[in-house]
């Protein structure tokens, strides 16, 4: 059963429909907003987690983070799993720009829409949730400990069409 509310949002009253997940005010601007992007620290390949509730408080709204990926020993190179989800059929962009620390990227891949142009980049847009899985090999030998990295993480709409014009978003970030 769905639970429906009446936001008011920029002199707006929406009303939203909200199937789960957290029922927050997607005009509100969330508690990490800020200029730039936004550091999250270091992720490993030892299993690193991190669940984010968010909101594109406004139709320029664009949330960036940035954040290290730590590769600790020889168990392979670590994997990038991201999800966005909006909470009322949202279109949402999600974005990821990686490159490695210290070595050259011999090897990127990523379930999404890779530019040519850009290596190290890969993005999907859609409405629901949106998912980006990104494996990539640093210059070394088979069995190392350098591919540490770094990753851009962007999360925009695609047009305010998709639903009024703000929109609350679950990010959910996970290495491996």
């Amino acid at each position: 059963m769905r639970n429906r509310s009446l936001v008011l949002c920029g002199g707006l009253i929406l009303v939203v429909a909200f199937a789960g997940g957290c029922r927050r005010d997607p005009c509100e601007v969330d508690n990490i907003e800020q200029s730039g992007a936004i550091d999250l620290g270091q992720f490993s390949d030892a299993e690193t987690r991190m669940e984010l509730p968010l909101t594109l408080h406004n139709e320029q709204d664009v949330d960036v983070f940035e954040f290290d990926i730590i590769d600790q020993g020889s168990d392979g190179n670590p994997q990038l799993y991201l999800w966005a989800t909006g909470h009322a059929g949202e279109q949402l962009t999600l974005s990821v720009e990686f490159q490695c620390s210290s070595d050259i990227m011999e090897n990127f891949t990523c379930d999404g829409f890779e530019d040519p142009s850009r290596p190290g980049f890969c993005s999907r847009t859609g409405s629901g949730e949106q998912h980006l899985h990104v494996t990539y090999d640093c210059v070394g030998g088979l069995i190392d400990d350098t591919d540490n990295g770094f990753a851009v993480v962007t999360v925009s709409r695609e047009g305010a069409s998709s639903g009024g014009i703000c929109a609350a978003y679950d990010l959910e970030i996970f290495t491996d």
